[in-house]
């Protein structure tokens, strides 16, 4: 029996790899460095409920392609959240393989653990008291040298770039403590806890995610903005689908580590979910986004449909009032996708349509939303 959903995963998987992934190589054209672990991730997703051949030897050829400095900050942009990406995705591949009797997937699983945990050691390293803690997102050199780049910086400083880099006694007071890298680091803590029961990754999770809800990210309208000024308040910046996505993967995990409900699912993911669903990141029930494409905007909605997708299948929503909603969400951004955003098994930025152009980071975020839902191919 044909069933709807993984058909249509089907087809953009085959496109995704036919078109962009260098077999070769183990890199993908047309991706950044955090895009790639990004495609990775949703691979790893695809192949847990679908067969694929040759799937060991693609993580492979990634781990090598893309492991200069263990995947962390120093040999890429200098932003942090580049490396928390590569983090989850590496235990999404752990988590494919770690049950496997096959020496090479043992390997691989073990392997993919052990970088989870060392970029995790190298984010927690930036992690200052300055906004009373949190992750900062750009390494110094960064900060400074790309003041006046195209980025509008919630500082409000207009800093020059420096070469050669200097650090002056403020150069602290530049960094930026955003949403992305801090909800990546809380995430990456619980899940390495699940995995290895090393109470500090739990210690880290509770207090990351403690700072995070009294940051003031959290605008009034439930939503989370993308950071902080420099006086430590909400800098009213873009609200991006990621930002509102990646969280309530780890809001998840804390309540299967916890088995606290009503603090981490309905005092916390469903909560967002709702102010997500009636705001102007969605039309009709289908995810848009505030910016037009650029080579960073295409990827975020298909992470918010990871993590929404995996929360969907982890709340046990005792009073039937949270799985209907999560369920016709997913489905219409599959439906949407496939019947009015696509060319062949292309699909293009908008998901309500039309069809703009193809890309790598296009096609892996539908990707993303259409293995969440070949989970609904059950009902």
């Amino acid at each position: 029996m044909w069933r709807r959903y993984s058909g249509y995963a089907d087809a953009a998987y085959r496109t995704l790899v036919e078109n962009w992934y260098d077999a070769g190589e183990g890199s993908w054209s047309d991706l950044r460095f955090w895009q790639q672990a990004c495609a990775m991730h949703v691979i790893a997703d695809y192949a847990a409920l679908r067969p694929v051949d040759g799937i060991l030897e693609m993580f492979r050829k990634m781990f090598q392609a893309n492991s200069d400095n263990n995947f962390t900050v120093y040999s890429h942009q200098g932003v942090y959240d580049d490396e928390g990406w590569w983090a989850l995705a590496w235990l999404a591949v752990h988590d494919l393989f770690k049950n496997s009797r096959i020496s090479d997937e043992q390997e691989m699983a073990a392997d993919a653990l052990w970088i989870a945990q060392f970029i995790f050691n190298n984010m927690s390293s930036q992690w200052t008291w300055r906004c009373n803690g949190g992750c900062c997102w750009d390494m110094p050199e960064y900060a400074i040298s790309n003041t006046t780049a195209q980025w509008t910086w919630p500082c409000g400083d207009n800093i020059p770039s420096l070469r050669p880099f200097y650090a002056p006694a403020n150069a602290e007071f530049l960094r930026y403590k955003n949403a992305i890298v801090n909800e990546l680091f809380f995430t990456l803590a619980v899940r390495l806890y699940q995995r290895t029961n090393k109470p500090r990754f739990l210690d880290w999770a509770k207090t990351s995610l403690n700072w995070f809800n009294r940051s003031g990210m959290k605008n009034a309208c439930g939503l989370i903005n993308d950071g902080l000024s420099s006086s430590c308040r909400n800098s009213g910046g873009a609200v991006w689908t990621y930002n509102q996505g990646v969280i309530l993967g780890g809001l998840a995990d804390m309540y299967k580590v916890t088995g606290d409900y009503s603090t981490y699912i309905e005092g916390g993911a469903w909560p967002l979910f709702q102010a997500v669903a009636s705001s102007s990141l969605v039309r009709d029930n289908v995810l848009t986004e505030s910016a037009p494409p650029d080579d960073e905007v295409p990827q975020f909605k298909g992470v918010f449909m990871r993590y929404l997708g995996y929360l969907a299948s982890v709340d046990p929503d005792p009073d039937g009032t949270h799985q209907p909603e999560y369920l016709t969400f997913i489905a219409a951004n599959a439906n949407s996708l496939w019947l009015s955003n696509r060319n062949d098994s292309f699909f293009g930025y908008s998901w309500t349509g039309p069809f703009d152009e193809a890309g790598a980071l296009r096609q892996s975020a539908a990707l993303d939303a259409l293995v969440v839902a070949i989970r609904l191919d059950s009902f």
